[in-house]
């Protein structure tokens, strides 16, 4: 008797895989968000107007920014990266300061050009993909550079 029990509990267990399983909640999506590998002028337009950044001046490659208290140049080098620009005068070299934003600081890089004015950059290459919102982070990133960048040179003064 026990192994007829024993045989009979085996089988049933046996069936179990082809009884139809409970409906299971899908689980939760995230919302689709569209990938850009590349951008031309009127999206990037688009994007900063809905980041609430001031367009001063248009050229066929690049647009003029007013960032908080810093105008800054967003060049289109080619449709597929973006690169901010803004320069700085002074008076005194600041090899040092500039070698040393670069040693600590991600995201940017700052140097002296030919004609002795101080410069920063940052570049969001868009090969390989890029979201809307990745776009408006590098906004907001440099922003945040630029007053950084600022402080410093003018601490050092």
């Amino acid at each position: 008797m026990k192994r007829f029990l024993l045989i009979s509990l085996l089988l049933s267990f046996a069936y179990l895989p082809l009884l139809p399983e409970p409906n299971k909640p899908n689980p939760p999506q995230a919302p689709s968000a569209a990938i850009l590998t590349k951008i031309d002028q009127a999206e990037l337009k688009k994007l900063l107007k809905e980041s609430q950044i001031e367009i001063v001046e248009e050229s066929e490659n690049f647009l003029v920014l007013q960032l908080r208290d810093y105008r800054a140049a967003l060049f289109l080098p080619t449709e597929y990266s973006l690169q901010f620009y803004s320069s700085f005068t002074s008076a005194k070299p600041r090899a040092e300061l500039v070698n040393r934003w670069n040693q600590k600081m991600r995201y940017s890089r700052a140097y002296t050009d030919e004609e002795g004015r101080i410069i920063l950059e940052s570049d969001l290459d868009l090969t390989g993909g890029v979201t809307r919102e990745n776009i408006k982070d590098f906004f907001k990133k440099f922003q945040l550079l630029l007053g950084q960048f600022s402080s410093s040179l003018t601490l050092q003064d």
